[in-house]
């Protein structure tokens, strides 16, 4: 029994996402855009790891950071068609690169942007913003605003202790009653594919069709 730890796939704010999305609660989605917004240095917390630093593997911060992120959205929008993008490294010292914006188009039609700054000074931001033809969908951490009209969306308060507990007794459920994990290895690798070809758009100014 294998089971990828990919804690996102389990976070209550992007399950409860799916869940307004089932019910077409912002009736037909056709956008997407998710910022991503951080300041990260080469003296604490992630960026002082030296295997980030000197990374052996293609994309530093972008691959490792980013496979989340690509995660929840094929868990919300299904497997990606293209991906035109491009990077840059505004401060080296963490690795290479430390910037990257990704248009992505879905199987579904929908279009998405993602973009991924990770030495963002004095802005910190984490915002999801989905567009149906009936409303928006904004997730700013575990806190969603259902906008259905002009004023008072209704919030939804999605706290959690990062999906790490459901992610566990995933795994665990698996074992004892033979059940099919959420997220497999084959999942993380599609992950992957999407982040290497938004990769290979930025070095060759191309988009990147994903077969």
């Amino acid at each position: 029994m294998m089971l990828l730890a990919e804690n996102f796939n389990y976070r209550k704010v992007y399950n409860s996402v799916k869940d307004l999305l089932k019910q077409k609660s912002i009736g037909k989605v056709y956008a997407a855009q998710w910022n991503v917004f951080y300041l990260v240095t080469s003296d604490k917390d992630y960026g002082a790891t030296k295997w980030r630093q000197q990374h052996k593997y293609a994309g530093g911060f972008m691959l490792d950071a980013g496979v989340h992120n690509i995660a929840a959205l094929r868990m919300l929008f299904g497997e990606v068609k293209s991906v035109a993008a491009f990077t840059d490294s505004i401060n080296p010292s963490i690795g290479k690169p430390d910037t990257m914006s990704v248009q992505m188009i879905f199987n579904s039609g929908i279009k998405v942007i993602y973009n991924l700054f990770f030495t963002v000074k004095h802005h910190w931001e984490n915002k999801f913003l989905i567009f149906g033809s009936k409303g928006t969908i904004e997730a700013n951490d575990d806190k969603i605003s259902l906008k259905l009209k002009d004023e008072n969306p209704e919030i939804i308060d999605c706290s959690d202790d990062g999906g790490y507990t459901d992610e566990f007794l995933d795994f665990y459920y698996a074992i004892k009653k033979k059940t099919k994990v959420s997220y497999s290895f084959y999942d993380g690798y599609e992950d992957m594919r999407v982040v290497f070809a938004a990769l290979k758009s930025a070095d060759t100014n191309k988009v990147v069709h994903l077969e």
